[in-house]
């Protein structure tokens, strides 16, 4: 089932990374993330493929320290590659990546700037 991620007239999806787990690290990488230039959205998917849920989250509130927004990679022990995601309101974000291989840069205004696949 395709999501509809309701984007406003001045959005464009620049990047979507499916096999993505939320949660916790025992969580199924059946989840999607997508990234606009807007937006960090987040599909939340059931076991058979059915969609429970979209959660956006703004880039212009997430968390900036000298200038560059708090998305950081990282990997586990294991070698899961994992996103966490910090916000001016306290929230923190962690998702974790089944064969994530890209790089995000993201500019001082909390826009999407360079992209490397």
């Amino acid at each position: 089932m395709a999501a509809n991620y309701d984007l406003m007239p001045n959005e464009a999806i620049l990047l979507k990374q499916n096999s993505v787990a939320h949660g916790g690290v025992l969580s199924a990488y059946i989840h999607e993330l997508v990234l606009t230039n807007k937006n960090l959205i987040f599909v939340n998917k059931g076991v058979l493929g059915n969609i429970k849920g979209i959660y956006k989250y703004p880039l212009n509130q997430m968390k900036m320290f000298n200038g560059m927004p708090q998305a950081i990679m990282g990997k586990l022990g294991n070698g899961t590659a994992t996103l966490e995601v910090y916000f001016i309101n306290g929230q923190t974000e962690v998702f974790y990546f089944d064969g994530f291989n890209k790089t995000i840069e993201l500019t001082h205004s909390g826009e999407c700037g360079l992209f490397l696949i």
